[in-house]
């Protein structure tokens, strides 16, 4: 499951949101409900908490917090959609990595996983999902 410990802006809730709904698709049991349907809706909702996650947690670095009185809020959208899903692929997978932390190595494994998880889910008719991956 997803945790953001960013700054406490109002959109946290958003990414909370996301987690729980994630955690509640992936358990839901409903006769004329798909399993591999729900499991793939959760994995997607999983995903797009991550990405909104390293968004904020990036434009809060960058521009500042909500708390921050000085903010100009344009800015900080402008930042926190500049995290786009491919710059994120291209990231997490370049061969750089080894030269940082291990904890940002797993995080950025961790990330493309997922990543790669959520679009075999979205595209690829063939997947088939377990409760783990979610």
């Amino acid at each position: 499951m997803v945790r953001c410990s960013a700054s406490g802006r109002a959109d946290v809730s958003y990414v909370d949101d996301l987690t729980v709904a994630a955690d509640f698709i992936a358990t839901v049991q409903e006769d004329h409900i798909s399993t591999q349907a729900m499991l793939r809706i959760a994995v997607h909702t999983s995903y797009q908490a991550l990405l909104h996650c390293l968004q904020q947690m990036c434009a809060d670095e960058f521009i500042g917090g909500e708390k921050d009185k000085d903010r100009p809020n344009k800015t900080w959208h402008e930042v926190y959609r500049a995290l786009r899903h491919d710059v994120i692929r291209r990231s997490c997978q370049h061969s750089d990595l080894n030269y940082f932390p291990p904890e940002f190595r797993e995080l950025a494994k961790s990330v493309y996983s997922l990543r790669q998880t959520r679009f075999s889910t979205d595209y690829d008719s063939r997947t088939v999902v377990n409760l783990m991956q979610v």
